[in-house]
C-alpha cells in the first residue's frame, strides 16, 4: 500500500508530538512534587522580602518628604503664611494613601494641621495669641472650605511625645503606638525637627500613620499572612487574613501571648533565635507544623530607628503553595493537549498546502524579470530548503539593483524580455538629446574642501537622475558636471519629445529646490543651462566583449551641447532646436530667440532656428504680458530674418530694450544689429 507524503508527515509529527508532550508534562510533574519545598522557601522569601522593601521604602520616603518639609517653612512665619504653608501640607497629606494627618508646631504652640482622616479638614492653632483659638475648616476633595468653626483651645502640641521626642538632630523620630490625636483609633507619627539658621529648635513637623492603614498595607500581599510586630511582643498590624482576638479584655493592643489562634505565637517563638543571631536578614525560611499543619515561616526586622524595634512575620500555609503547583499542572496539561491538537491541524495545513512557498517562488522571478524589485515578497516556508532558494533569489535581486545603477533599466528590461545576451553593436534611430550643465561650476567650488566637491556635484547628480529617470529618460553618461540624457532607445514612446521637454522644466524646479538646502549649509546656489534636439544617432553597446556601454553617438549629441553652450549668450537656460520644436510647439511656451548658422560633422552648412523653452502651455493659454513681450522679441526677428530690413529690427529691440533691460537675449540682438549695419560690415550677406 502506497502512502503519501502527506499522510506520512501528519502521522510521523503527530506522534512525535504526543512523545515529547508526554515526557516534558510527566518530568514536570515529578519535578514539580521534588521541588516543591524548594519553591515554597523562595515563594515566602520573596514574598517578606518584598513587603519589607515597601514598608522601609514608606518608611524613608516620609522620612525625606517631612525633611523637605522643614527645609521649606524654615524661614516662614506659621500664623503670617498660614495660607501657604497649609497648602503644603494638604498637598503632602495627600501624597499617599497612608497618611493619615500631616502637621507642623512651633515652639509657642501654634499648630497647622491638614487631616484626611475622619473628615478633610485644616486646623489653625493661634496659641500665642492672648485669646488663643482654633479654627477648624472643613474642605472638599480639592480644598474649597466647606464649613468654618472656631473653638477654644483644647490642644497643645508641645505636650504631646511625638513633639518632645524630637531633638537639633536632623532626622525623623518614630513615637511608639497611641491613640492618635483625632481619637480614631492607635497609630504612630513619624515627626522631624525645624531648625532655625542658627541650628536651634524651632519647631517640628509630623506625619500619622493609623495601624489601620498599616492593616490595609499588608493585606496587599495576597499569598499568606503577614503581621508586623514590635520588640515588645505586640501586633501591630496583620494582613487581615485571619480574624485575631484577644484572649484578654480590654486589650488595645493584641499581645501574641494573648492571641488566637495559637500557632502564629508559636511561628513567632520559632524565628526569635534566628532574629537573634541575624535580625537583618531573618535567616532561612522554616518549614514548621503548627496546629497540625505545615507552614513556611519567615521574620525580618522592619527598620532601626524605632523607640522599638518593629519585625515583619510571614507565614504561608503550604496547601496554598501545593494548590498553585496543581494549577499549574493542569493548566499545563490542558494547554499541552491544546498545542497537541493545534499542531496537528497546522501540519496538516502546511502539507495540505506545501505548493505555496513555490507560487510565491515564481512570482518573484516574474517581478525580477520586470525589474520591479520592490515588489518581491519574502517566502514564508518552513523547509530551509526554501528559505536559501528564498535568500538566492534576494541576494540576485541585490546584484540587478546594483547592475541597474550602472546600466539603463530599460535596456535590462529588454535583455530580460528578449533573452538575448548583451551583445556589440548599435542601431541608427531618431532620439531626443539633453545636454545639460552647471553655469560656472570651477568658480563655485574654488574654494571648497574635495569631500565638500563631491557632494556638492554629487546631490546635483541625483537630483537630475532622479528627474531623467522620472520622465522615461536615460542617463548616457556623467562628463565632470555635464549630464548626457536621450529618449528613445531601447524603446521610443510618442510622448518622448514631450518628456523630455518636460524634464528639462522639472530640472530646473529641482536646482531650485536644492539651492534652498545650498543656502542652509552655505553652499553657493548653483544654475544650469541645458540644450535639447532631436537627430538620427546610433545607438548601442559600444566597448569591447569584456567591457561594454550602452551609449549614443552622432551629430546631435554635439548639436545639444552646442545649444547648451548657447544659453550662455542669451542669458536662457533651456534652448531648443526648431527640428523638436516642431514637434512639442502645441505642448509649451516658447520663444524664437534666433537664426544662427551651424556646420555638422560632414562640414555641410545649414541654418536652424533656435527657440527658448520658457515653460508649460496650460491649455494653451499663455499669461498676457508674456505673450506680449514675445511677440515684441519675435516681431524683430522676423524683421531682421525675414523682411531683411535690419534696421527696423534694430529700432524694434532698442525699444524692447526700455521695457526689458535684463534681458542678454535683446542685448545680444542689439549689438548683433549694430554689427551688421557698422561700415566695416556694409555690403555683408546678413
Amino acid at each position: 500500500m502506497k502512502v503519501g507524503f502527506k499522510s506520512v508527515i501528519l502521522v510521523l509529527f503527530s506522534l512525535l508530538l504526543v512523545i515529547t508532550v508526554s515526557v516534558v508534562a510527566l518530568n514536570s510533574y515529578y519535578q514539580a512534587r521534588s521541588g516543591v519545598i524548594d519553591l515554597s522557601s523562595r515563594i515566602i522569601d520573596s514574598t517578606v522580602d518584598q513587603m519589607l522593601l515597601r514598608i522601609n521604602n514608606l518608611v524613608e520616603l516620609t522620612g525625606n518628604r517631612l525633611s523637605m518639609l522643614s527645609l521649606v517653612v524654615q524661614d516662614k512665619d506659621l500664623i503670617a503664611e498660614h495660607e501657604e504653608v497649609m497648602a503644603l501640607l494638604w498637598t503632602l497629606n495627600q501624597r499617599s494613601p497612608f497618611y493619615r494627618a500631616s502637621y507642623i508646631a512651633d515652639q509657642h504652640g501654634n499648630f497647622l494641621q491638614a487631616r484626611k482622616q475622619p473628615y478633610q479638614l485644616t486646623r489653625i492653632n493661634y496659641f500665642s495669641q492672648a485669646d488663643g483659638y482654633e479654627e477648624w475648616i472643613y474642605r472638599d476633595p480639592d480644598y474649597q472650605p466647606l464649613a468654618r468653626i472656631t473653638k477654644a483651645l483644647d490642644y497643645n502640641p508641645r505636650d504631646w511625645p511625638w513633639y518632645q521626642a524630637v531633638s537639633t538632630t536632623p532626622k525623623p523620630h518614630w513615637s511608639d503606638v497611641y491613640t492618635l490625636q483625632d481619637g480614631e483609633g492607635l497609630g504612630i507619627t513619624i515627626s522631624y525637627p525645624i531648625l532655625d539658621s542658627e541650628g536651634q529648635l524651632k519647631g517640628v513637623a509630623g506625619i500619622d500613620i493609623g495601624l489601620a492603614d498599616l492593616n490595609q498595607f499588608l493585606s496587599e500581599s495576597r499569598l499568606g499572612h503577614l503581621f508586623i510586630i514590635n520588640g515588645a511582643e505586640e501586633v501591630l498590624a496583620n494582613s487581615q487574613n485571619l480574624a485575631l482576638r484577644s484572649t484578654q479584655r480590654d486589650e488595645s493592643i493584641l499581645k501574641l501571648a494573648h492571641i488566637n489562634p495559637p500557632w502564629i505565637a508559636q511561628a513567632w517563638e520559632a524565628v526569635q533565635a534566628q532574629l537573634n543571631s541575624a535580625p537583618s536578614s531573618g535567616g532561612a525560611v522554616l518549614n514548621l507544623t503548627l496546629d497540625g499543619k505545615r507552614y513556611f515561616i519567615k521574620a525580618s526586622q522592619l527598620t532601626r530607628g524605632f523607640n522599638q524595634d518593629w519585625y515583619l512575620l510571614g507565614i504561608v500555609p503550604d496547601y496554598e503553595v501545593l494548590a498553585t503547583i496543581n494549577r499549574g499542572l493542569y493548566t499545563s496539561l490542558m494547554l499541552a493537549l491544546i498545542l497537541l491538537i493545534v499542531a496537528t491541524y497546522i501540519v496538516y495545513v502546511i502539507a495540505n498546502q506545501l505548493t505555496r512557498p513555490l507560487q510565491q517562488v515564481v512570482a518573484n522571478t516574474d517581478l525580477m524579470e520586470q525589474l520591479r524589485f520592490n515588489e518581491l515578497k519574502p517566502v514564508n516556508a518552513p523547509f530551509n530548503e526554501f528559505r536559501r532558494l528564498d535568500s538566492s533569489i534576494k541576494n540576485m535581486s541585490r546584484s540587478l539593483v546594483a547592475f541597474n545603477r550602472y546600466v539603463p533599466t530599460a535596456l535590462i528590461r529588454q535583455l530580460l524580455h528578449t533573452q538575448h545576451e548583451a551583445k556589440l553593436g548599435g542601431e541608427a534611430r531618431p532620439l531626443i538629446l539633453m545636454n545639460s550643465e552647471v553655469t560656472e561650476l570651477k568658480r563655485h567650488s574654488r574654494g571648497m574642501q574635495t569631500q565638500q566637491k563631491i557632494t556638492y556635484l554629487t546631490r546635483y547628480q541625483n537630483e537630475m537622475f532622479q528627474t531623467v529617470a522620472q520622465h522615461s529618460g536615460i542617463i548616457d553618461k556623467f562628463i565632470d558636471d555635464r549630464i548626457i540624457a536621450f529618449w528613445g532607445a531601447p524603446f521610443a514612446d510618442p510622448q518622448d519629445a514631450r518628456k523630455a521637454c518636460t524634464a528639462a522644466l522639472d530640472a530646473l524646479k529641482a536646482v531650485q529646490t536644492l539651492n534652498r538646502s545650498w543656502r542652509e549649509q552655505q553652499f553657493p546656489e548653483m544654475a544650469i543651462r541645458i540644450g535639447l534636439h532631436t537627430d538620427e544617432c546610433i545607438v548601442g553597446n559600444f566597448g569591447s566583449d569584456e567591457y561594454m556601454f550602452y551609449s549614443v553617438l552622432g551629430d546631435g549629441v554635439a548639436i545639444s551641447h552646442w545649444l547648451e553652450r548657447l544659453n550662455k549668450r542669451y542669458g536662457t537656460q533651456i534652448i531648443i532646436s526648431d527640428v523638436l520644436h516642431a514637434q512639442v510647439s502645441k505642448d509649451f511656451c516658447f520663444r524664437w530667440l534666433d537664426q544662427i548658422d551651424m556646420r555638422r560633422q560632414n562640414d555641410q552648412r545649414a541654418t536652424m532656428k533656435i527657440y527658448e523653452l520658457v515653460g508649460p502651455l496650460p491649455e494653451g493659454v499663455l499669461a498676457a504680458p508674456c505673450q506680449e513681450y514675445i511677440n515684441r522679441y519675435e516681431a524683430a526677428l522676423t524683421l531682421r530674418y525675414i523682411d531683411h530690413k535690419p534696421q527696423a529690427a534694430l529700432e524694434k529691440c532698442l525699444a524692447l530694450q526700455e521695457s526689458y533691460p535684463q534681458d542678454a537675449a535683446v542685448a545680444w540682438q542689439i549689438q548683433s544689429l549694430r554689427a551688421q549695419l557698422s561700415p566695416a560690415t556694409e555690403g555683408a550677406t546678413p
